[in-house]
């Protein structure tokens, strides 16, 4: 159904935001964002940064207020926007903004200087959004709809989103996540192109016959990061935007990750070589301690090694213990049974892939193949 509403709030809780379910289509005259901030917990500089993103344009002159009354851009509030260009040179890409507005499905870093906790970002004009602008490069995006949404694109997959319980950056695969309205992402684009978002997506279970795509989660109590391992029929022994995607590195929580082509990796895709690959695989543990490696889907196909040595095999939770810092000389080791040559006739094709009588089959075009590409 289509709805539009003449004024809409919505409020923040345990570092997500209300949304609304359901609906097909909404437009909105006026809206607002409120969020609860913890102040008090001041720097050096006398402020405290926070990642904020917001679905609709606010102008930083007149949208911003706090405790009920308006606050001074520059004096009370300032905030900080992701510039493309000055990552890609290897700069600090965080630039003070001096004015102006904040734009609908982009993050941004806001500081503080008050006292206040509940700060309210009030709509520039009506709110009808539905796409998120990429550019080349890496992108600080966020959910720019009022409802939870999934993103599309024809050559982006992936997403490092920002996961307020832990303060860490996960990744995680568009076409099976919805995000909270105004989620801040991290997305990389190998060109300038349009990320779709479908107002209360539900999660698209479909998968690719071409890929074996496995997401490898580290967790410690409410602490967890996230790793997908990878193998495309077409896979090649190089970084490929889209198909990689390099790690966003904190050592304040638990960090997983695979290392390749002089990069730390939160997506690392690689050929099947005889029906088999080996990720090198790291683990930061900001604390000494048992942590938890859990696999999804779980497989007996897929086994984690330590200098050489088996460890276990991933077909269920496996306890590790990791020392303080970074935890070196791991592998992921994947057994695959997609073989290229019996399903060459499918590369690349999006295809559904499912088990029935014990025995796994792939539909393409209303057709039915087996496992070694044998027609039935």
């Amino acid at each position: 159904s289509d709805y539009t509403i003449s004024s809409l709030v919505l409020a923040s809780a345990g570092g997500q935001t209300g949304q609304l379910i359901g609906t097909d289509h909404l437009t909105c005259n006026k809206a607002a964002m409120e969020f609860t901030l913890e102040p008090g917990q001041q720097t050096a500089s006398d402020q405290k940064w926070y990642v904020i993103g917001v679905p609709f344009a606010v102008d930083l002159t007149t949208g911003i207020s706090a405790n009920g009354e308006a606050r001074t851009y520059g004096e009370d509030v300032g905030v900080k926007s992701f510039d493309v260009t000055k990552r890609a040179q290897g700069q600090d890409p965080w630039t003070l903004l001096h004015g102006g507005e904040l734009m609908a499905g982009h993050y941004y870093q806001m500081a503080i200087s008050t006292d206040d906790n509940v700060w309210r970002f009030n709509s520039k004009g009506a709110i009808e959004a539905n796409t998120i602008h990429l550019d080349a490069g890496w992108n600080a995006t966020a959910n720019a709809l009022l409802q939870n949404a999934m993103g599309s694109a024809a050559n982006v997959e992936y997403a490092q989103t920002y996961d307020f319980a832990t303060g860490g950056w996960i990744v995680r695969y568009l076409p099976t996540t919805t995000f909270p309205v105004g989620a801040p992402m991290l997305i990389e684009a190998a060109q300038e192109e349009t990320l779709a978002l479908t107002p209360a997506a539900k999660p698209n279970e479909g998968t690719d016959a071409s890929v074996l795509r496995y997401e490898i989660q580290l967790t410690q109590g409410v602490a967890m990061d996230a790793l997908y391992i990878t193998s495309h029929l077409d896979a090649t022994n190089e970084y490929i935007v889209g198909r990689d995607v390099e790690k966003t590195m904190l050592t304040t929580v638990p960090q997983l990750y695979t290392t390749a082509y002089g990069k730390n990796l939160c997506v690392e895709d690689q050929p099947l070589v005889q029906d088999k690959a080996a990720y090198t695989t790291t683990f930061y543990a900001p604390t000494a301690g048992n942590y938890v490696l859990t696999a999804n889907p779980a497989s007996q196909d897929l086994s984690l090694y330590k200098d050489g040595q088996k460890q276990a095999t991933l077909d269920g939770p496996y306890t590790l213990y990791l020392n303080a810092g970074v935890n070196s000389g791991y592998e992921l080791r994947l057994n695959g049974h997609l073989s290229p040559t019996g399903l060459s006739n499918l590369k690349a094709a999006r295809v559904a892939k499912f088990i029935r009588n014990g025995q796994f089959f792939i539909q393409h075009n209303e057709q039915l193949f087996d496992i070694l590409g044998n027609q039935h």
